[in-house]
């Protein structure tokens, strides 16, 4: 983006390896970018009260960018990204001088989870952000949520986090940092990540109709009873809302289409399907 000076670094890419993010320099500062094939590298932006930004994932739909900036004057904070709303600060543990940090590494599919770390009482602490309740210390959670002793471990950045938000990897180590050592937590779900646990359970099938189209349905099972989901077809080219019944199933069905293959899938969860109509 600066011709004068040539520096990129890519840190995450999308499931289907069509969006990549990263950092790179714009002619007056360090900028978070999105890279397509379409779009090539695309500048992020910086917020009018930042001085920088930065890149570090990418939910594994492509739907949420997360990454961290510099607040002009206070320090640094994680961030979210939407094609909707734009950059979005996520807060940092501590809001007093020198500890002022957050950072934003992963994020499950469509942001539900999103991991990392921030300062707290000059300690560094492994964190998780939910859209419910904001940004969380990780070692809080397993402590007091699921009654896990960590003894004299702290667990202090949390790197990445799997498609449906439930396992997380990092590194932490004993509080005196005498040790440093990778980690890997399984936990239940954090709010809603389990919206898309049923990523494999979609089903397409078609209908010829008498006009020379068909009718292609989609299926769901084992959906979260209430939630509603938008059913894609052929990559966003329709749409189609339903909610899940209290069997945990859901229904939509596209009209008029050519015979051939179609693609489906679930905007807020990737969730794929292949059908073939002859």
């Amino acid at each position: 983006m600066n011709e004068n000076h040539i520096y990129s670094v890519a840190f995450g890419v999308s499931d289907d390896g069509r969006k990549v993010v990263g950092r790179t320099h714009a002619p007056d500062t360090q900028v978070a970018f999105l890279w397509t094939q379409t779009d090539g590298m695309v500048n992020l932006g910086v917020p009018p009260t930042w001085s920088m930004t930065e890149a570090h994932g990418i939910a594994p739909d492509g739907s949420v960018i997360v990454g961290f900036g510099e607040v002009t004057g206070i320090g640094f904070e994680a961030f979210r990204r939407t094609e909707a709303e734009g950059i979005v600060p996520l807060g940092v543990l501590d809001e007093s001088p020198f500890d002022y940090h957050s950072e934003a590494h992963d994020a499950s599919v469509s942001g539900w989870v999103i991991v990392g770390w921030s300062k707290f009482d000059r300690w560094r602490f492994a964190t998780t952000w939910t859209p419910r309740r904001g940004l969380i210390n990780l070692n809080e959670i397993l402590t007091n949520e699921f009654g896990v002793d960590l003894g004299d471990h702290q667990l202090s950045q949390a790197s990445a986090v799997s498609y449906d938000g439930k396992t997380i990897v990092g590194w932490g180590g004993h509080k005196d940092y005498s040790a440093v050592e990778a980690f890997l937590v399984r936990i239940p779900c954090i709010d809603d990540c389990d919206r898309c646990s049923f990523r494999e359970r979609m089903t397409g099938r078609c209908k010829p109709q008498g006009d020379g189209t068909v009718k292609v349905v989609a299926k769901l099972s084992g959906g979260r009873v209430g939630a509603t989901l938008t059913f894609c077809l052929d990559y966003y080219k329709a749409f189609a809302e339903a909610t899940v019944n209290e069997d945990g199933r859901a229904k939509a069905r596209f009209k008029r289409l050519p015979p051939g293959p179609h693609h489906l899938t679930l905007k807020e969860c990737d969730a794929p399907a292949e059908v073939t109509c002859e």
